[in-house]
């Protein structure tokens, strides 16, 4: 199910190329910003899987939240240092400071402490620094509202999840109708978006752990309905015609992870060989390195005089090449240097982070335990 989450950020990593190619240029990737719901989605399931009854059952949730921060944020925090250096460079006259790339994000000094506090994102009308933090933002919040959940509630909560679904996914509804409150001058939208489809995980992971053994299919039928539901899911992704009813797809993404956790059809084993795999556990890296990646891109290019940086955010992007192969290729070179840079945050910051966090919470844990029952 990893790989899945790895073709999600890839297919993000083309959506923000907006590229003029027979593929970068079609509607499913202009409409890619849906295969997020496929991360909350996703998040939901896993959390629920690896840690509701582990919380419920006294995990701490001040562990469960600094091993959530440890997978999370040192990624984030370095991604911002690294767009501070680009802007910095802007300032200083190294890069062009019209290039459309800037729109991307907003670079104020305020929006930058509101993104090292992880609140940008409720801020009406802003986008931030990492464009793509967002969700990651909000993801976050999700995990602690989950957290309480699961330990107030035990095996009840997923009964909460699904008043929680119900009432996001209601509030999203009036709020594409143009009823938007915004309590305390808050954003709650991103929020609400997240907190539906991860509320469809967690629903999804209960009954999977309850009917596992009744639905396992035959292989056969198995890779039909998988092959289904991706057809489905790109269909609607590509057809839907207004954003109120694209607010079901969350549905069929849970469908298809459902089908896919089962592991027995075509689609998933296929998802389980190298490269998919690989592709899942750069991920995150991926998601959140890919928007620096692609500004450099952009800037070194103009600075070599490849192409004129106000006309497209990228090399690639509608208007910058005539030749639409031209056009795909050079997007996918670009995904290729987004999964190669990816790759090195992956081993020296982002799991050395996530291995610290676990070692510093075993640790914590170890010392509660002894102090609770002595071994002396």
């Amino acid at each position: 199910m990893d790989s899945m989450r790895g073709v999600s950020a890839c297919i993000i990593v083309l959506l923000h190329v907006f590229g003029a190619g027979w593929i970068t240029g079609s509607t499913f990737i202009a409409r890619g910003n849906l295969f997020v719901d496929f991360f909350f989605v996703l998040s939901g399931f896993v959390i629920a899987a690896s840690y509701g009854e582990r919380l419920a059952q006294g995990f701490p949730m001040r562990s469960f939240a600094f091993l959530r921060l440890g997978r999370l944020y040192p990624l984030h925090l370095a991604m911002l240092v690294v767009f501070a250096g680009l802007v910095g460079l802007r300032e200083a006259g190294v890069f062009p400071a019209d290039a459309i790339a800037w729109q991307m994000g907003s670079h104020e000094p305020g929006q930058f402490v509101r993104a090292l506090l992880m609140v940008e994102n409720f801020a009406p009308g802003t986008s931030g620094w990492n464009g793509p933090s967002w969700s990651i933002e909000v993801e976050l919040w999700t995990y602690l509202i989950a957290a309480l959940a699961f330990a107030w509630l035990g095996r009840s909560a997923a009964i909460v999840f699904a008043f929680i679904a119900a009432g996001a996914g209601g509030a999203m509804l009036l709020y594409y109708m143009g009823i938007k409150p915004m309590p305390l001058g808050l954003n709650p939208y991103n929020l609400l978006r997240c907190l539906f489809a991860f509320s469809l995980g967690v629903i999804a992971w209960e009954g999977h752990r309850r009917f596992t053994g009744a639905w396992l299919l035959p292989r056969g039928l198995t890779t039909v309905l998988e092959l289904g539901l991706v057809l489905l899911c790109v269909l609607a992704i590509t057809f839907a015609p207004t954003i109120p009813l694209r607010t079901g797809i969350p549905f069929l993404f849970t469908a298809l992870l459902l089908v896919l956790a089962h592991e027995r059809g075509w689609v998933s084993h296929l998802l389980m060989r190298r490269f998919p795999v690989l592709l899942g556990t750069l991920s995150y890296s991926i998601y959140m390195t890919h928007a620096a990646v692609l500004l450099t891109i952009a800037m070194l290019a103009a600075n070599l005089g490849w192409f004129d940086p106000t006309i497209g955010p990228v090399p690639g992007s509608r208007g910058t090449v005539l030749e639409r192969i031209v056009a795909d290729l050079v997007a996918f070179g670009m995904l290729g240097v987004v999964i190669l840079v990816s790759w090195c945050t992956y081993r020296w910051i982002e799991r050395p982070a996530r291995e610290w966090s676990r070692k510093i919470v075993a640790r914590r844990d170890a010392a509660r335990a002894e102090a609770i029952a002595p071994t002396f």
